[in-house]
């Protein structure tokens, strides 16, 4: 390996940040001593902080457009010599093709940054933010599960996050086990969220919509839920009018939550 070529090397690792100790020793030996390997240095920075410079102070067409006018100049360059004998630096091509690696870095990185910025957050991660199952009481019920009736079982089961069984035993329920258990708004939300946690969001709306015809209690909770569902399957159309109803209700801890979704996707 000549001089240049392993001046340009080790300003690489160096500017890379990846030089070993060996490295750094030889790296400090020539600042101290190589005036050559210091212009390279210098020349090799100042061509950097000038990409940088320009990448704050342009757009992304700029930036692609000044490639582009570059290729074709080359390119132009080349037509016009294409009958001589050229003879190249490839020392200088490697020093310079560095650089425009970089500047090529620099607008992949910015045109994905701005089209991240310029993208609305999906349904998806806005239902990951947002949605939490009802009232999850964790082992405040107890983990002994085996003794319980239905009820107390399915419950038992949601609580530790068990909903394939939390499901069996809420299909189980019948009204003996516990009387108005069916009907009763908080047998309903969480037999929906336990549908909602094993993707079944057409059961879950079923059953969060005949909380909102029965109006027999927790219908704001019903609301919230339902536009869960709809959340999740980006049905602005139904959610946005369940979302503005939850937003007005200033007393409802829902509230804040549907305001912040609605400035989301709007």
């Amino acid at each position: 390996m000549n001089a240049k070529n392993s001046h340009i090397d080790l300003i690489e690792k160096y500017l890379d940040k990846n030089l070993d100790v060996e490295e750094c020793l030889i790296f400090n030996k020539k600042l101290e001593s190589d005036e050559e390997f210091v212009r390279e240095l210098n020349d090799m920075e100042l061509l950097i902080k000038g990409i940088k410079k320009s990448a704050a102070h342009t757009t992304v067409e700029e930036k692609l457009d000044r490639f582009e006018t570059s290729m074709k100049l080359m390119k132009d360059e080349e037509e016009k010599d294409n009958s001589k004998i050229i003879f190249f630096d490839f020392n200088q091509i490697k020093k310079y093709s560095w650089a425009i690696a970089a500047s090529l870095t620099l607008i992949m990185v910015t045109s994905i940054s701005l089209f991240n910025i310029s993208q609305p957050p999906s349904s998806q991660k806005l239902y990951a933010s947002y949605y939490t199952p009802f009232e999850n009481f964790g082992n405040k019920r107890g983990p002994e599960i085996a003794e319980k009736n239905y009820w107390k079982k399915a419950l038992a089961y949601y609580d530790v996050g068990d909903y394939d069984n939390a499901l069996i035993n809420f299909n189980k329920i019948i009204i003996a086990d516990f009387k108005g258990t069916i009907k009763d708004p908080s047998f309903r939300l969480y037999k929906g969220n336990t549908l909602m946690m094993l993707n079944r969001y057409d059961d879950a709306k079923r059953i969060f919509q005949s909380m909102l015809d029965d109006d027999d209690g927790m219908i704001i909770q019903a609301k919230w839920y339902l536009s869960m569902c709809y959340l999740h399957e980006n049905n602005t159309e139904k959610l946005i009018p369940l979302l503005n109803g939850i937003s007005e209700i200033q007393s409802s801890s829902y509230s804040a939550k549907a305001q912040e979704i609605l400035k989301e996707i709007n």
